[in-house]
């Protein structure tokens, strides 16, 4: 089921492969940052919907807490299926056999994805800024609620991306405190 998951080799979606810290410009650091921030905000887009969706039917039957609940358990279920996908396909590109893969991304995905809904958090109360009189005001609530999840995103990928590394290590064998692993989650903190 997992394997429907992995792209084909044959993507559409061409990036320019370059890794972020390998630049050799200015010109070729923005583009891999670029490339970067829009892989991880196209991760996170899933997240406001259901986070919405979830809050909206948290307070239908719990009150006010009950949104706060329902927000944070619907951003969790589009996290833990993307982070589960991409798990795998780590697995597999690294030689894991498949059901192997499949056991060890669906487990590490559970961590990974509460990472992703803690630093989503303050943006989970967005269902109240529906409510705001005017735009300025839905504007500036959001605004100040990115701000917030900013400060922990960094941290919270960096940590998501040692998890990602050190379940791929060790369902493969592969070495985990490596150069490429160092640049990872530095491009995770730097991105997130």
């Amino acid at each position: 089921a997992l394997a429907s998951l992995t792209l084909s080799p044959d993507s559409a979606y061409n990036t320019s492969g370059k890794d972020l810290w390998d630049s050799e410009s200015v010109e070729e650091f923005l583009s891999s940052l670029g490339e970067q921030v829009g892989g991880a905000g196209a991760s996170m887009a899933p997240m406001v919907p259901f986070s919405i969706l979830g809050g909206l039917a948290g307070r239908a039957v719990a009150g006010p807490g009950g949104m706060v609940v329902g927000a944070r358990a619907g951003a969790a279920v589009p996290s833990y299926l993307l982070n589960m996908g991409d798990l795998y396909n780590s697995l597999k590109r690294e030689g894991v056999p498949e059901e192997k893969a499949a056991k060890w991304a669906s487990a590490m995905a559970i961590p990974i994805a509460g990472l992703d809904v803690f630093s989503f958090g303050e943006t989970t109360s967005l269902a109240k800024a529906g409510r705001a009189p005017g735009m300025k005001a839905l504007a500036k609530y959001i605004a100040k609620q990115g701000g917030l999840g900013a400060l922990t995103e960094g941290g919270t990928e960096a940590i998501q991306q040692v998890l990602h590394e050190g379940t791929v290590s060790a369902a493969s064998g592969k070495e985990f405190l490596t150069k490429q692993t160092l640049k990872s989650v530095g491009t995770s903190a730097l991105v997130g």
